[in-house]
Parts: structure tokens; C-alpha cells; sequence
């Protein structure tokens, strides 16, 4: 049981990894569509 922790963690950390990329694409996208909006006006 012990020796699978680093294991975990490590997938843990890749997962809140990729979690983290997503959102600054989601951030980007957000953006995007505000600036357009904003050029709309």
C-alpha cells in the first residue's frame, strides 16, 4: 500500500495538471469572446 503513494500522487498531480491547462484554455476562449464583444460595441 505504501510503496503505491508516490505512484498516486504523482497521477494526482498530472491530473491537476491538465485540469489547470483547461482552464487557461476555457480563460483564453473567455477572453476571446469578451475582446469580440467588446469590438462589437
Amino acid at each position: 500500500m505504501a510503496a503505491k503513494e508516490p505512484k498516486n500522487l504523482l497521477q494526482v498531480a498530472k491530473a491537476q495538471l491538465e485540469t489547470a491547462k483547461a482552464q487557461i484554455e476555457v480563460a483564453r476562449v473567455q477572453e476571446k469572446i469578451v475582446m469580440a464583444q467588446a469590438e462589437a460595441q
